[in-house]
């Protein structure tokens, strides 16, 4: 839920960020890594992972 809720607003200002470096692909790739890195953070806090 927290992932779902934080992706736009990392999709908007990875997309600020990035466009002078790289355009809207870099600004795309590195909001799917940080959700990515948010998820397995809440996994691992949970107990979910061995």
């Amino acid at each position: 839920m927290a992932a779902a809720v934080g992706v736009p607003a990392l999709g908007w200002y990875a997309g600020r960020t990035a466009t002078g470096a790289g355009g809207r692909q870099v600004a795309a790739f590195r909001a799917v890594l940080v959700v990515a890195l948010i998820d397995v953070v809440l996994l691992v806090a949970s107990g979910r992972v061995v």
